[in-house]
């Protein structure tokens, strides 16, 4: 059974998250000044651990970035990061 779940991010260059193998994200947002992923997993699947990435406007991207999931902005703007998830 396929359910959205939501994930934090932290504002570090790389984080490990822990989902289920069956997974595809679908989104990277702010809530409440916050950034947030949504997954769509398959709960009944294995679980993984997938390394996010995340780089600030300007900043030189880590070979290991492969797939772009999203932009989000804090600060009103101020600040923009980009997500990607890696290898």
């Amino acid at each position: 059974m396929e359910q959205i779940f939501k994930y934090s991010l932290d504002v570090n260059d790389y984080q490990t998250i822990r989902l289920p193998e069956k997974h595809e994200i679908l989104s990277v947002q702010t809530q409440n000044n916050r950034p947030f992923m949504w997954i769509k997993v398959d709960a009944s699947s294995n679980d993984c651990e997938v390394l996010i990435i995340t780089h600030g406007t300007g900043h030189t991207v880590d070979e290991k970035a492969k797939k772009f999931i999203g932009t989000y902005q804090l600060d009103d703007g101020f600040l923009v990061f980009h997500v990607f998830q890696g290898d």
